[in-house]
This record gives structure tokens, sequence and C-alpha cells, in this order.
């Protein structure tokens, strides 16, 4: 499991506390998928508990961002990412009967981990430089551009890539299930 660690942190108190705390709930399902003890309705409670949280902590980070006046472009970037994070995680909710409870954990810790990894370390790291010029005295436009062109350090690219590939995976999953729906009901692809 991917474990939290301070050098994702991006310096804002608010945002790596509660970035740390999400780690904490994926390890949390992680080790009940370990220890065989899953089941429907704690993978619902999981899954409740994950977006409860998520959903806190996207508003508290929109609202530093806010308050910070960062970037509209970055914002809605964000606002965009955190939209589909919620549409991927409902779709990973309503699973296919096929699917064991099992097989369900993994691909619900595997999606999460995968996203968060990623947007945490890339997304959320271009948010900490803007945050930092910002607090810096640069204007908000000067703080995207800095963002955008930083190159960040090489230690955190092997989890983003990996991150990457495990969300193309899924996708290709999906879109694979889709398929076989659609010819199972005698639509073609």
């Amino acid at each position: 499991m991917f474990q939290w660690s301070p050098r994702f942190a991006i310096g804002e108190d608010t945002v790596d506390r509660e970035h740390e705390q999400l780690f904490v709930m994926l390890d949390k399902i992680a080790r009940d998928i370990a220890s065989g003890n899953e089941n429907d309705q704690e993978l619902d409670a999981a899954l409740d508990a994950l977006l409860d949280y998520a959903n806190k902590h996207f508003a508290d980070e929109e609202e530093i961002m806010l308050q910070h006046k960062v970037d509209p472009r970055h914002i809605k970037m964000q606002q965009m990412a955190h939209k589909s994070f919620f549409y991927d995680l409902g779709k990973i909710r309503s699973r296919p009967v096929d699917l064991g409870i099992s097989q369900h954990f993994d691909r619900l810790v595997s999606f999460v981990t995968s996203w968060l990894v990623f947007h945490t370390l890339r997304t959320d790291q271009e948010l900490g430089v803007q945050l930092r010029e910002i607090k810096a005295g640069r204007s908000p436009e000067e703080a995207y551009a800095i963002a955008e062109n930083t190159n960040f350090n090489a230690n955190i690219y092997r989890p983003v890539v990996e991150a990457l590939v495990h969300l193309w995976t899924d996708a290709t999953e999906r879109v694979a299930y889709l398929e076989q729906v659609l010819e199972n009901n005698g639509l073609s692809a």
C-alpha cells in the first residue's frame, strides 16, 4: 500500500493533514482486504467515509485556493478533477454483480490510491508552488506560470507514473467490460 510521506507535502498545513488522513483511510481498507475482513456493508461504509472525507477535503482545498486568489485556470482544473473523482468513484460503487467483493475492494483501493497519488504528487504540487509564489508577492498569473514550468523532484515521478499506469489499466478494464455488455446485448461496440 502506498504510504504518505512528508516529501509529498505541498506546504499548506490543512491540505497536507487532509492528504495524510486520506492515505490513512486507504491503508485501513487495504489492511481489511489483506486480512480477508471485507463484506458489502464494510465496503459501503468505507466508501461513504471516503466520499465524505474527500468532499470535505476538496471543499477545503478549493476554499484555500480562493482565499489565496490562486489563478482561476488552476482552480477550474482542480474543480474538474474533484468532480471527476466523485464520478469515477460513483461508477466503482455501482459495481458489476459478476465482480466479487474482494476484487471490488482491490479495484476501489487501486483506483483511489492511483488517483490520490497522481493528484497529490502532480496537481496539488503545482498548487503548493502557486501558494508559495503568491505568498512571496507574485501575481496569481505569475505563480501559475512558474508552477506550470516547475520541474518536480524526480523522486516523486515514479509513484506518479505508477499511478497513471493503474488509472489507465482501470479505464481499459472498464472499456472491455462495457464492450462485453454491449456484445452480450446484441449491440456492437
